[in-house]
């Protein structure tokens, strides 16, 4: 029998994991979200009518008394949960999933994808924002993902719930930043050369991009945090108007890593790149 409770954060990351957490019987009776321009909305989903409506927190309350709140924002989870307990949510209505858990992903994978920066791939779950500078931006990646382990470690739902990564127990390992992962594409460019039908990538691509600078972006992670592997994937690379550039420094740094590309224009310095992993 499915659980059900009010969700609190409508964005994104509702959007992509709702059919996530109704697969693993969470079910909302409505989503709650303090932007007044998404109240009375609906998000679509697969539950009976098509589309859970969203209402201001102090009205979602007052319509389910006895419901839990589940925690599915994305972004500064603790933050929420702070804010939560503010407005006079009592501790026992914060759903929590049981257990403290941890992924030892959290801290160590900077993701540069389109909107945002990630840290791991596998639920649009953990964008937040650009700041527009590369030292600004890596500090709130290091906040956020303090911000997510926190949650965890106090058992509480969050937008990583239901993740096959996600493991019992509190997780002893630092957060060093082992791995960049840098999309291609720029906005309103060639993001690849191939067509296929099935690809979805460039969906949701904000006007601002990690792209527009990422040589300074490799740069200042190369001297500060000294990623031991770089892996330039989601989207083509051989169509970046950054890619000689990117190879070239590549190479003079000795890099390891990974370059996901279709092959149409496979060049040399990409197999000089392949052959050093």
């Amino acid at each position: 029998m499915n659980q059900k409770m009010i969700f609190y954060g409508a964005g994104e990351c509702a959007k992509h994991n709702i059919e996530n957490w109704l697969s693993i019987g969470l079910e909302p009776l409505c989503f709650a979200d303090t932007d007044e321009c998404k109240h009375y909305t609906y998000i679509p989903s697969s539950v009976e009518g098509g589309g859970v409506k969203i209402l201001p927190l102090k009205e979602a309350v007052s319509c389910y008394p006895e419901a839990k709140i589940m925690i599915t924002t994305s972004r500064w989870p603790y933050t929420i949960y702070k804010f939560l307990l503010s407005e006079g949510v009592t501790e026992d209505k914060i759903y929590k999933v049981g257990a403290p858990k941890y992924c030892d992903k959290i801290g160590k994978e900077f993701i540069i994808h389109g909107p945002g920066v990630q840290t791991c791939c596998e639920r649009h779950s953990s964008c937040v924002p650009p700041l527009g500078n590369i030292k600004d931006d890596v500090n709130q990646y290091k906040r956020y993902c303090e911000e997510l382990k926190a949650v965890l470690k106090i058992g509480l739902a969050t937008a990583c719930t239901g993740c096959y990564r996600l493991k019992d127990g509190v997780s002893s390992s630092d957060e060093t930043i082992t791995s960049v992962n840098i999309s291609s594409g720029l906005p309103g460019g060639e993001r690849c050369n191939f067509k296929c039908s099935y690809c979805t990538y460039g969906e949701g691509l904000s006007e601002y991009s990690y792209e527009n600078n990422v040589l300074e972006i490799l740069e200042y992670l190369d001297e500060t945090v000294k990623p031991l592997r770089i892996t330039y994937a989601c989207g083509e690379i051989t169509v970046s108007p950054f890619r000689d550039e990117i190879l070239t420094m590549w190479l003079s740094r000795k890099w390891k890593g990974e370059i996901l590309t279709n092959g149409l224009l496979y060049n040399e310095k990409i197999a000089v790149c392949y052959l050093r992993n």
